[in-house]
């Protein structure tokens, strides 16, 4: 059994945008990144070191990705990617914004994304 084999879910990677209208800004996730982006997404809390000020985060889930995935942390403008999960069925309302991603094993094998899911 490969890695691939392991990853259950699909889901859908968004990048956000920012517009200004009248000194108003607003922030849409209206740039799919990629679609059908096999995953696993498993809910598991705790807190990260995200920034070299050494924030910490809150996440609720963990994803494992394979290591080519165009997933960021910090997307345009300086915002977070969202996961939208499409596949099972039964977890396609799903949405998670990214807090971290690394390669922790350091070997270029997966990537494992901290997730906050969103209500």
């Amino acid at each position: 059994m490969s890695f691939d084999d392991l990853l259950q879910h699909e889901c859908t990677i968004k990048r956000a945008t920012t517009s200004s209208s009248y000194g108003v800004e607003t922030k849409a996730f209206d740039t799919t990144v990629a679609t059908g982006v096999k995953c696993s997404i498993q809910e598991r809390s705790g807190k990260v070191e995200s920034t070299k000020a050494g924030e910490y985060h809150e996440y609720s889930a963990v994803g494992y990705f394979l290591p080519d995935v165009d997933l960021k942390p910090r997307g345009g403008d300086d915002q977070k990617d969202r996961i939208e999960i499409t596949a099972p069925a039964a977890m396609n309302t799903f949405k998670f914004l990214v807090i971290h991603v690394g390669d922790e094993s350091g070997r270029g094998h997966h990537l494992i994304a901290y997730l906050k899911r969103l209500p």
